[in-house]
């Protein structure tokens, strides 16, 4: 059946049994009945998404289906969360990096923007050994936060180390 209510009750009556394989597929039925609806399929997708992880022990068929519910709606926070965990724990600092990115996009709290940016900056030196390209997301973190001794200090290191000495003098002297 493609019927709404009637995916949703075979749902609801597969949860209680704990079909999880039909409830799997069941929900990704559902989700393709509401194709106008990218929110709702977003949603619908990373219930899909936490019954593979959870349920199933499914790490990289739930990482597939919460790329799939961000690229249907890009603020999704659920599929926001769930990627930077997973994608964290499978050791993918590239693809944590670009969803952080998009969260920095959806973020209006300036602290969180401020450890955003700069955990960007971390994992770009640290994960990726990519220090140049670290150092203009942790100078973005120290202009929203020109306070912060910690960034000050790791973009201080990061500019030594790469002998820019004008960078490193500038940065000490404001």
């Amino acid at each position: 059946p493609d019927n709404a209510a009637v995916l949703k009750a075979l749902a609801e009556l597969q949860a209680r049994e704990q079909a999880w394989d039909g409830l799997g597929t069941t929900l990704g039925r559902l989700a393709e009945t509401v194709r106008a609806d990218p929110a709702y399929r977003a949603v619908l997708t990373c219930a899909q998404a936490r019954l593979r992880e959870d349920r199933m022990a499914d790490a990289e068929g739930a990482t597939a289906l919460y790329r799939q519910a961000l690229d249907l709606d890009g603020t999704n926070w659920s599929s926001i969360v769930a990627l930077k965990r997973l994608y964290q724990a499978q050791h993918r600092p590239a693809d944590l990096m670009e969803v952080i990115e998009r969260e920095i996009a959806l973020e209006t709290d300036l602290p969180q923007k401020v450890l955003l940016y700069h955990r960007l900056g971390r994992l770009s030196a640290e994960r990726l050994g990519q220090a140049d390209a670290a150092i203009p997301l942790l100078t973005k973190a120290l202009e929203l936060d020109p306070q912060s001794a910690l960034i000050a200090t790791e973009l201080g290191r990061l500019h030594e180390a790469a002998g820019r000495w004008d960078e490193w003098v500038a940065l000490w002297r404001r």
